[in-house]
């Protein structure tokens, strides 16, 4: 909420002053926020607003980051030839921008892959992102990055020391990033839950991401195990839009045709729809 309030400042401040650059970056911000708590209205709003500010300005830059940060969000809605379309551009014009411009596309683009179920794809954009800036990520940036990294490998089943992610809790909680620090620790769980370590189940703390929100629902599925729990996971996974998580959780809640349908409009590869269909065991 401090972060919507914040960004409508500065983006009302920047059309006032006529600073559209103040302004791009607001919005910038909005549309993630959008995207974030799976308000697709917001989104659309926020989005369009965006787009006609580069049109109005003519401004490469503003261009470019609305395609970027408009890529996730209309995955999620369902509007996977614009998300392909949005994602086309920011990667193909990257290269004309700097570092920091290409690590933040390269992002974007590890977080498409990860919610269509391509998590190899995933892990080498992130790859690319930690290494486009001659300086590199630091602070809570890099344990963003890092978060996600770690997220990814476990449903990838790619092989990730639980040390290194309690590490990541801990300094994820040392960089005074609690809600970041909560995220990580519910990746841990699920860590430990794929080396067979039994886990206390957790609800997400007040002021939590939606995605930690699903997560935790996902992880007491895995749990618990039965339909109905995969049922409110699917419930969970449903406010963001669609995902390669909600299409589980639904295909696990005996919604088979609701994953299909979820599969389809991901345009999911057969990888990923062998991931999202597997029994439990």
């Amino acid at each position: 909420m401090h972060t919507w309030a914040a960004a409508t400042r500065e983006t009302e401040l920047g059309e006032h002053l006529g600073a559209y650059d103040v302004m791009g970056d607001g919005l910038s911000v909005l549309v993630d926020c959008a995207v974030a708590t799976g308000d697709h209205d917001e989104f659309g709003a926020r989005l369009a607003q965006y787009t006609e500010l580069g049109r109005r300005t003519g401004n490469p830059r503003t261009e470019l980051f609305s395609a970027t940060c408009s890529a996730l969000g209309l995955l999620r809605m369902g509007r996977r030839d614009e998300c392909d379309e949005a994602l086309g551009f920011a990667l193909d014009n990257g290269g004309e921008f700097g570092s920091t411009e290409r690590a933040e596309i390269e992002f974007v683009a590890g977080l498409v892959a990860r919610d269509r179920g391509e998590f190899g794809v995933a892990l080498a954009h992130l790859a690319r992102a930690r290494t486009a800036s001659a300086d590199g990520y630091f602070g809570v940036e890099e344990l963003l990055h890092r978060s996600h990294e770690a997220r990814i490998s476990v449903a990838a089943a790619t092989p990730v020391a639980t040390a290194a992610i309690r590490e990541l809790v801990r300094e994820c909680t040392d960089a005074g990033a609690p809600y970041l620090a909560s995220y990580a620790a519910a990746v841990l769980d699920q860590a430990l839950l794929a080396e067979g370590v039994p886990v206390d189940i957790h609800d997400a703390a007040t002021g939590a991401s939606m995605e930690e929100h699903a997560i935790r629902a996902e992880t007491s599925a895995l749990v618990v195990n039965d339909e109905s729990a995969w049922g409110r996971a699917a419930g969970a996974w449903q406010r963001l839009g669609c995902s390669i998580w909600l299409a589980r959780a639904q295909f696990r809640s005996g919604d088979t045709s609701g994953a299909e349908k979820t599969l389809d409009v991901l345009g999911a590869d057969d990888s990923a729809r062998e991931w999202a269909t597997q029994r439990p065991t």
